[in-house]
């Protein structure tokens, strides 16, 4: 990836894990249960300090997180607008699962990419930990069927 490509993507990582973190932050009001709510506690955190990392990256690099697109402003106050529309626990968490696989999609984009080291480091290390989080959301959202 040349410069240009690389500023790019990290400044979509970033701006995916400040959508996360907001989707996580309209589920946890919505979630009665004391033990799911701690679990998207920890994936809310997780990802505002992946967005903390990426922006060292940034820092590294010299440079400033490019501008949000419209269409990416849309794309996450959508997915941010569907975490709060939820009724249900099962919803909710079935809405905050497609914002963390839209994460994911991205990460493991990026972990194909030649990034400066730093970056690649980084990105193997958050596409593990949103992997994680992917199958804990699918594990708890089995549970809340029906509910």
């Amino acid at each position: 990836m040349d410069r240009r490509q690389t500023i790019a993507k990290v400044s979509t990582l970033i701006r995916l894990g400040e959508t996360a973190e907001e989707c996580y932050g309209r589920a946890l009001s919505k979630l009665p249960d004391r033990e799911t709510a701690r679990r998207l506690a920890q994936m809310r955190a997780d990802h505002r300090a992946h967005a903390e990392d990426m922006r060292g990256v940034l820092e590294a690099l010299g440079e400033d997180q490019q501008p949000r697109s419209e269409d990416f402003e849309w794309f996450a106050t959508s997915l941010v607008d569907r975490v709060g529309k939820a009724r249900k626990p099962a919803e909710v968490l079935a809405r905050t699962r497609q914002a963390e696989a839209a994460v994911l999609v991205q990460y493991a984009d990026a972990a194909e990419r030649r990034l400066p080291l730093q970056a690649a480091r980084l990105v193997r290390r958050h596409l593990l930990r949103n992997e994680a989080h992917l199958d804990l959301i699918d594990e708890l959202w089995q549970s809340k069927r029906g509910a």
